[in-house]
């Protein structure tokens, strides 16, 4: 009888386990996540049988209480959801699938789990219900990850940083608590499966940080409310902290965590978790005024005009000038970027600036007009400054310095983003965080830096540039700043006000244009840089900045890759390489039936030892060919695929 007994007790006990581990498919399957609810919360995501993330803890530690600690599970609902969105900007595809299944999780205590599952990853978020205020002392979002992976970090020492580390490669096993931070996105590797730790719709919080706190997994560290400041500058550095991460309402939806998973290194650089999870605009909302564009951008290049009859600089001449040559080219947009106001009075114009005359030329010329501006001295006048910039005339702004995510400061760029729209503004964060959702809910959210492009000079390597589309393109669009005409090989490499200098081939600095994502893309070098290569400017201010489609025809992670993307009829194909020269064959099956004119620049025999060397060639091809790529070190090819008319 006594066996008996214990033979009940145990079959109980195996399937009271059994009831409280919970799963969850993507709806073809490959993807399953698996939640443990006992002592605590956690959670595991496979993908094809393999686990990649085991069993990672789940908490939310609050004054009420640790949501996640001995929880008492009440329901689980499950739904499928299959639709099309289409974006406002669209960055990839015009049309983006949302398709996966989800679950909640409802525990007692009045707050529930929602779990994602997506053919291409996962994501999970909290919710609560609380009537009163919420106060978050901090957050456990644990990935444990395998031993034998790599993670590819942007190690930082402090919470307050400009988002523009390179990529570091670290071995989970080699993973050791005293390393530092890194902010998000991170990016996991294995032989069999690539992964990236993102967020999204991140409201009233603060944005996630990861570090290691133990040899193979990763936990969040994450931004204190600031007490205390230290001014420097435009930047306002944290002297003193609160005891908590958030103040909140008791009732809402927290971030989305998101691993996005797939097999290869394609599939991963077409991801659009980030934006799916972002929060939708709100229905009705009219967002026809937005306009993606090129931008004739002058601080890069420190206004160096040559050939005319006028002292050159942050003048009044000089901005119609580049207005002028932005207008030849079917440029939409020129910046004034910092010194066209006096410092510290944003309203108040450099003696040299006639605000009123650079605009209504371009007006005249149908070029819209972008201004920037460091983030406190907007929020200095925050009531009339957004107002007082359109009443200019101006159609956007450029924001900088921001360089935290604590909560306060991701409650600004919203309360920002909120104020541009009433103004029909578009914006264009600088010394910013990398995408985190926004953009989705105001589309107006045109770019973000969180990147460490050209504008960092030397510091700015291929051999980095290379991660980019498989990383930090990966959660939304990035303002690199590309399009150096005088470009040079790294071992060569010397840029100053008088000659700034990319690094990378001519060819390579074209290809960006098609390689890199952004809502608004720079022409970083100046009007007579542009004009001394016309048939490439000619190129680039033809390239559009958004896509009907986008395909991998090439990726190898860290090495090189090929895009083709199409916009009408008319397909673009860019590629870069690293700091190896390559050689790679594609084929031309993403074409239509009929036959193309492909035009293409590509590095000349010179451009291993002369990056400005460069060979135009104009052929025809069709579906049925393939066509080899040949790229020097640092190198780029790039072409455009127009149809043939019979």
């Amino acid at each position: 009888m006594k066996k008996f007994i214990l033979t009940l007790i145990a079959i109980v006990w195996a399937i009271c386990s059994y009831a409280e581990n919970i799963t969850l498919l993507s709806p073809e399957g490959q993807i399953k996540v698996t939640v443990a609810v006992d002592e605590d919360v956690t959670w595991s995501v496979s993908i094809d049988g393999e686990t990649a993330l085991d069993n990672g803890q789940i908490a939310l530690y609050t004054t009420e209480g640790v949501l996640g600690e001995n929880p008492k599970l009440k329901s689980v609902k499950r739904s499928s959801t299959d639709r099309t969105v289409t974006p406002v900007v669209a960055l990839k595809q015009k049309e983006i699938r949302d398709n996966y299944n989800s679950m909640t999780l409802a525990f007692s205590g009045n707050w529930s789990l929602e779990f994602r599952a997506y053919d291409n990853g996962a994501a999970y978020r909290f919710i609560t219900g609380s009537k009163n205020g919420l106060t978050v002392l901090d957050e456990t979002a644990e990935f444990v990850l395998p031993e034998d992976a790599t993670a590819y970090m942007s190690y930082v020492s402090t919470h307050e940083t400009m988002y523009e580390e390179p990529y570091t490669a670290r071995e989970m096993k080699d993973m050791e608590p005293s390393d530092e931070l890194s902010y998000l996105p991170i990016l996991v590797t294995s032989d069999n499966w690539r992964m990236l730790i993102s967020e999204s719709d991140v409201h009233d919080y603060p944005g996630m940080f990861l570090k290691a706190n133990r040899h193979n997994t990763l936990n969040t560290v994450m931004p204190k409310v600031i007490s205390e400041y230290s001014i420097d500058g435009h930047r306002r550095a944290a002297a003193g902290y609160a005891k908590y991460i958030a103040k909140t309402t008791g009732t809402r939806t927290f971030p989305w965590r998101i691993v996005t998973l797939t097999k290869d290194d394609a599939s991963l650089v077409l991801s659009q978790l980030n934006f799916l999870l972002g929060k939708e605009p709100a229905a009705g909302s009219d967002w026809s005024w937005v306009k993606p564009g090129q931008v004739a951008w002058d601080w890069w290049n420190h206004w160096t005009v040559t050939g005319v009859d006028f002292e050159t600089g942050i003048n009044t001449e000089t901005y119609k000038y580049i207005t002028d040559f932005a207008a030849e080219h079917g440029i939409e947009y020129i910046l004034l970027d910092e010194g066209w106001a006096i410092d510290g009075s944003p309203l108040e114009l450099n003696p040299d600036i006639d605000m009123n005359e650079i605009i209504s030329h371009a007006k005249s010329k149908g070029v819209g007009v972008i201004l920037w501006m460091a983030w406190d001295q907007v929020e200095m006048c925050f009531d009339t400054i957004f107002k007082t910039y359109k009443d200019w005339g101006a159609d956007g702004m450029k924001i900088d310095f921001m360089d935290r995510s604590d909560q306060w400061m991701m409650s600004w760029y919203e309360k920002v983003m909120k104020e541009a729209a009433k103004h029909q503004l578009i914006v264009d964060f600088h010394g910013s965080i990398c995408p985190k959702g926004l953009e989705r809910e105001y589309p107006n959210l045109i770019s973000y830096e969180g990147v460490l492009g050209i504008e960092q000079s030397t510091g700015c390597k291929p051999s980095n540039s290379i991660y980019l589309p498989f990383i930090r393109n990966v959660v939304g669009g990035m303002d690199f700043t590309p399009g150096s005409m005088n470009a040079l090989h790294l071992e060569n490499h010397h840029s100053s006000g008088e000659l700034p200098a990319g690094i990378g081939t001519r060819a390579y600095q074209m290809a960006l244009y098609v390689v890199f994502e952004s809502g608004v893309q720079m022409l970083a070098d100046s009007p007579s840089a542009y004009m001394n290569a016309a048939e490439c400017t000619e190129f680039i201010a033809g390239t559009p900045v958004t896509w009907d489609e986008t395909r991998v025809l090439n990726a190898e992670l860290g090495e090189s890759i090929v895009f083709a993307r199409r916009k009408g009829d008319v397909w673009y194909v860019g590629g870069i390489t690293d700091e190896k020269a390559r050689e790679i064959e594609i084929s031309l099956d993403f074409l239509p039936e009929g036959s193309f004119t492909l035009t293409s620049f590509e590095d000349g025999v010179n451009a291993d030892r002369l990056a400005r060397d460069y060979k135009k060639r104009f052929r025809n091809v069709d579906a049925s060919q393939t066509l080899k790529i040949r790229m020097a070190h640092e190198g780029g090819w790039v072409g455009r695929f127009e149809p043939v008319v019979r």
